[in-house]
């Protein structure tokens, strides 16, 4: 999340990033949703990296005139305060509605097994976003120039390819192990 924050610094086009992250989370969001509700994902990381970037690139302009030091400690001690009392955010209730369980704000039962909400871990990325103005403004982006290293160049440009094929291949490996280990055949 707050490598998210601060690569949308240093992206041409938060927009385009953000609808593709949401493109694909709602492509995952269907599969499981025909796998069962153990592995139903209804709000799971793309979906909050794409609404996030979304945001940013909305509020980019106006983010960038608060001082990166002041943004970054206020958005920080937003979320340790928002992470330890969540109480002052959840209201129980039996409303289920997508905005509000988008936010952090659900009712008793839901199931996701990825989920990360709005509130509190925005604040993550907009801390992120602020650190990235910060490498701009030191000049300290040279060392994350592409020449500088083509590995993690390499890597960046992949993310969401990497993020997309790991995902059947861990939940490949793990289906195997559960059923060797259900049927007892590991030797265990």
């Amino acid at each position: 999340m707050f490598i998210s924050g601060v690569s949308g610094v240093f992206s041409k086009s938060n927009l385009k990033r953000g609808l593709k992250l949401l493109f694909f989370a709602l492509i995952i969001t269907i599969i499981t949703f025909f796998m069962g509700s153990d592995y139903f994902i209804s709000f799971g990381i793309l979906h909050f990296l794409g609404t996030s970037i979304l945001l940013y690139a909305v509020t980019q302009k106006y983010m960038d005139r608060i001082p990166y030091i002041v943004g970054a400690i206020v958005c920080f001690g937003l979320f340790i305060i928002l992470k330890v009392t969540p109480e002052l955010y959840y209201i129980s209730g039996s409303t289920k509605s997508f905005l509000k369980f988008a936010l952090g704000i659900y009712h008793y039962g839901f199931i996701s097994t990825d989920y990360y909400p709005m509130i509190p871990w925005i604040f993550v990325f907009f801390s992120g976003s602020f650190f990235g103005k910060y490498l701009i403004s030191k000049k300290e982006k040279e060392c994350l120039l592409r020449e500088n290293s083509k590995s993690l160049s390499f890597i960046g440009k992949n993310t969401i390819a990497i993020y997309l094929v790991h995902q059947p291949i861990v939940y490949g490996i793990m289906f195997v192990l559960y059923n060797c280990v259900r049927n007892n055949l590991c030797g265990i």
